[in-house]
């Protein structure tokens, strides 16, 4: 199967299986060998040709035990053996039809509060899109599709992790005007794991052999989140600019989409990288200015040392003083 050649090898203990074609009568009883390794696996049949759920893992690293499924979603409990941790997956695959997408919105809704664990990881082709920026070419996505979709994320608190490597996950790979690309593959995980020492990152694999590319996410523990002081630059205020500034910075933050939780967590980065920047490029560095001074002001009293004082390296000296005076300042502030 093409699939084999993209799970062999590889280091990820989950896989799942989108769109696969597979009938349940094909996967046997759910054991599978790929070049000599062994897998276990749990299959949703296909209609047709078309649809199909799997989940592939690695049993002497996973435990995976499928809990519930439907035409098109399943619902199983992972394990992973290593890092002792364990959490609920749905692997969704989306219909095509807007009708048919509320439908299983609702189904999936009900099923994430019938779960008793909140480290839920919800991922697919869900065959929607949260805005418009996330199709290139062909016609244009209904509203209707996009905010029932983003009711659905938003209603069960779940955050969109983002690939940090692009974000088109399928292209129907035709030449000239007909070309469209879309991501309408995704991973989201419940809002336990922001508040938690967990760091979710998703990339996307540039190996595939269909039209769909496969997707990475990654949920590795570090450090522990201890309690830190709020430290604010009061130099900051120095510039008559700062506060009108800050303000359009704080408008600009309002264009993150999910949970309220999730906005404010991505607003307060946004800000504090504004923030980073506008002091570097309004006061520059101090350090690096401060040695720079003192760099200048070392070489005039080598060159009056060797050849005596002048106008000119008086004058010059009086000016670094006074810059260096200024850069003390605001050290001392900062």
């Amino acid at each position: 199967m093409e699939w084999e050649k993209q799970v062999n090898g590889q280091e990820n203990r989950v896989f799942e299986i989108l769109n696969s074609g597979i009938g349940c009568g094909d996967a046997g009883s759910g054991e599978l060998q790929v070049e000599s390794i062994d897998w276990e696996g749990v299959f949703q049949e296909a209609n047709g040709s078309a649809g199909g759920l799997g989940i592939l893992w690695k049993p002497d690293s996973v435990k995976v035990n499928l809990s519930k499924k439907g035409e098109n979603w399943m619902i199983c409990n992972v394990y992973s053996i290593r890092e002792n941790l364990e959490f609920p997956l749905i692997n969704v695959y989306g219909p095509s039809k807007t009708a048919d997408k509320t439908k299983v919105w609702n189904i999936l809704t009900n099923k994430i509060k019938d779960l008793i664990s909140d480290r839920v990881v919800v991922a697919g082709d869900f065959n929607a899109l949260l805005d418009l920026d996330e199709k290139k070419g062909g016609l244009r996505m209904t509203n209707k599709v996009m905010d029932d979709f983003r009711d659905f994320v938003e209603q069960n608190q779940l955050v969109d992790v983002k690939t940090k490597n692009g974000q088109y996950t399928w292209t129907n790979r035709t030449i000239k005007f007909a070309n469209i690309s879309e991501r309408l593959d995704k991973q989201f995980i419940g809002e336990y794991w922001m508040g938690s020492s967990f760091q979710a990152e998703a990339c996307i694999l540039p190996v595939s052999l269909s039209d769909h590319f496969p997707m990475e996410l990654k949920l590795s523990e570090g450090l522990p989140k201890g309690k830190c002081s709020y430290k604010f630059l009061s130099m900051s205020w120095r510039d008559g600019e700062f506060l009108s500034n800050l303000e359009w910075w704080w408008k600009e933050s309002n264009k993150f989409r999910g949970t309220p939780s999730f906005c404010f967590v991505k607003g307060m980065k946004f800000m504090k990288e504004k923030i980073k920047r506008w002091n570097r490029d309004c006061f520059k560095n101090i350090f690096e200015e401060k040695s720079q001074i003192e760099e200048a002001l070392l070489q005039i009293n080598l060159d009056t040392i060797l050849r005596g004082i002048t106008n000119d390296t008086f004058m010059r000296e009086q000016v670094l003083k006074e810059e260096l005076a200024e850069v003390l300042l605001r050290e001392e502030i900062f």
